[in-house]
């Protein structure tokens, strides 16, 4: 039991107090350093908190907080020194309420066809992300640095730049993400905007469109965007157009992964607000067959939750008739956008007996079961 509530509070290196506002978790647990001293210490007091683990844990982030906060300042100045030491390093920050990782990807493999870059792994977007990439990933040859900028409050994106000190700054779009924190999106996008008083920022692409095998109308303008600054940076046209034509899919955002019966899916997983499932919505209804959408809905949507998950509803039934919803969470305001009979599932793994009439599936966003 104490694992999993540990587990828990792994999740995006949410407080405690935020136990039930975990994100998508998939895979086996595995337990940061971090989470081992709260769990060796939550053992110690265990029996002084009547053997409540959730007591003991919250007891236990509080004792170690201090400890924490030095091992984590520690981590940010040995990356700020490293960066000191490279000063022709070129460095990169991608940020924008969508598509971040997905831009990264593309430009990363863009630049590589001429530099020796290093980028931030997977959805690394935070302080300490920067640190595990500067500190672990940076090689003694690496000539570009391309680091993912993510926020969730006014200001994040200000620490960032002030850890980075980036050279050039991407913007992919501005929406309704994390309007919880945010508030509204006017503060998404003055947050998203800090990136500008460090760096020129690419935030308009051109409207080239791109030979490309990534799916979405909104993959040319990331692609568009990083041409662009792939430019600045003298990569041949050659070397750009070579590499957009050869680009890999990122997992999670549009993947498309061929069953061998002929099925398709659509994994699109990790994309959770309205602007990445519109754009999702529109690849889905390029597809021929029976297409199936499945669902929980948007988290982190504030007081616009209700809403957001209604229209969500409404737009999943102009492409099909055929939806999963998954949870209890949206249901009711999909179904009211929906308008149409449904399936329910409690879990992904339950979805998964509705899925012997499908051509096409996309799966729209996933959280934990026990969100």
């Amino acid at each position: 039991m104490l694992n999993n509530f540990l587990y828990k509070l792994q999740i995006n290196n949410y407080k405690v107090s935020k136990l039930w506002k975990h994100k998508r978790v998939t895979g086996t647990p595995k337990l940061t350093a971090r989470l081992r001293r709260i769990k060796i210490l939550s053992f110690i007091l265990l029996p002084f908190m009547l053997f409540l683990p959730i007591a003991a844990i919250s007891l236990a982030v509080i004792l170690l907080s201090p400890i924490e906060f030095l091992i984590k300042r520690h981590y940010l100045q040995k990356a700020v020194k490293i960066l000191d030491k490279r000063p022709n390093l070129i460095r990169i920050g991608i940020t924008g309420s969508f598509g971040k990782t997905s831009c990264k990807n593309i430009l990363n493999q863009i630049l590589s066809s001429q530099y020796t870059v290093t980028a931030s792994r997977e959805s690394f977007n935070t302080p300490m992300g920067f640190a595990k990439t500067v500190n672990e990933d940076l090689k003694p040859d690496t000539e570009i640095l391309i680091m993912e900028m993510g926020a969730k409050h006014i200001g994040d994106i200000r620490q960032l730049c002030k850890l980075l000190r980036p050279d050039y700054g991407i913007i992919t779009g501005i929406g309704p993400q994390h309007l919880e924190t945010f508030q509204t999106l006017e503060n998404i996008r003055k947050t998203k905007y800090e990136i500008a008083s460090f760096c020129p920022i690419i935030d308009n692409p051109t409207k080239e469109v791109f030979n490309t095998t990534l799916l979405g109308r909104h993959n040319q303008k990331n692609i568009s965007l990083c041409a662009e600054l792939a430019r600045k940076l003298y990569v041949t046209e050659d070397n750009i157009l070579s590499a957009i034509r050869n680009l890999r899919q990122t997992p999670h955002r549009l993947e498309l992964i061929q069953l061998p019966n002929d099925k398709k899916i659509i994994d699109d997983s990790y994309n959770s607000n309205p602007v990445s499932a519109m754009a999702a919505l529109d690849v889905l209804s390029t597809f021929n067959g029976i297409k199936l959408v499945q669902t929980p809905g948007f988290v982190e949507q504030g007081e616009n939750a209700y809403n957001a998950n209604r229209e969500l509803g409404k737009q999943i039934a102009d492409v099909t008739d055929n939806l999963i919803i998954v949870g209890e969470l949206n249901k009711t305001a999909i179904a009211d956008g929906f308008g149409k009979k449904y399936m329910y599932a409690k879990n992904r793994d339950e979805a998964k007996r509705y899925y012997e009439d499908f051509d096409v599936l996309l799966i729209v966003n996933d959280i934990p079961d026990n969100y």
